[in-house]
């Protein structure tokens, strides 16, 4: 899901295993945020509201795609730029991303915001999520957490792990940019809350807007998946985000202390 508002300058990453689609269902239903400009995946359809807003996709040049009302060949320029997946608006955009399609100028007035999660309670979820076949994968993959783990740590060309590159990194920092504002997953509905406000946009907040929430499943202490070895490993890998976001280890569902 990516949602971009022009008015309130207003640009959300869906990042993964952080309660991204209960935000974006939110977002999109029940404030003026998601009033303007989305794209998110099919099954969003479920919920009443498709998965794109019809000719309002961003375009290269940094202008929205015309209104029937104009002429031929504006349609004719918006449609050839629809046909290169990186000049309109996709699912799940990182920060570069987005900067790469509206632009430097447009971008810096903006303010982007993401969901983050405890990335020991994140990667718990990951792998119950790929385990059951949900990864992208044709079969559910077969190993245990530890091996998972020691497969997501490991660091790519880029020198970033694949667990960082999946969960959080590309949502939070990028090219001289760092994230506006945070949505917590161990705290919602407060933080989305909060949010509104800072826009501006009013709401009936999100503990009152019956919307779905997949972390009221029945919780587990994600601490009986580690030994001492893996809970470091991630705490080492993890370091530059542990840096702004000071989740702690021992503390489950607990919002961190900020470091930015």
């Amino acid at each position: 899901m990516t949602i971009l508002n022009r008015n309130k300058k207003f640009i959300y990453l869906k990042s993964h295993k952080t309660a991204g689609t209960s935000t974006e269902v939110y977002l999109i239903t029940q404030t003026a945020l998601g009033s303007d400009i989305y794209r998110t995946s099919k099954d969003i359809e479920k919920y009443g509201f498709p998965k794109k807003r019809r000719d309002r996709e961003f375009a290269r040049f940094k202008k929205a795609l015309p209104a029937p009302r104009h002429s031929a060949s504006d349609w004719i320029l918006a449609t050839k730029l629809k046909f290169g997946s990186k000049m309109r608006v996709r699912e799940h955009m990182t920060g570069n991303d987005v900067l790469d399609l509206v632009g430097q100028d447009f971008f810096n007035q903006c303010s982007v915001v993401t969901n983050v999660r405890n990335p020991w309670d994140a990667l718990v979820s990951s792998y119950k999520w790929q385990q059951g076949g949900r990864g992208g994968g044709t079969q559910p993959f077969e190993c245990s957490f530890s091996e998972f783990l020691s497969r997501s740590l490991s660091v790519g060309d880029n020198g970033i792990s694949i667990a960082e590159e999946y969960l959080f990194d590309p949502y939070i920092s990028g090219r001289g940019w760092l994230i506006d504002r945070v949505i917590f997953f161990e705290d919602l509905a407060n933080s989305i809350d909060e949010t509104l406000k800072t826009f501006r946009v009013e709401g009936v907040g999100f503990e009152n807007a019956s919307i779905y929430e997949k972390r009221t499943r029945k919780k587990e202490d994600y601490r009986i998946w580690y030994s001492d070895a893996d809970a470091y490993a991630v705490e080492e890998r993890f370091s530059r985000f542990l840096s702004w976001f000071r989740y702690d280890f021992n503390s489950p569902g607990t919002p961190p202390m900020m470091g930015l």
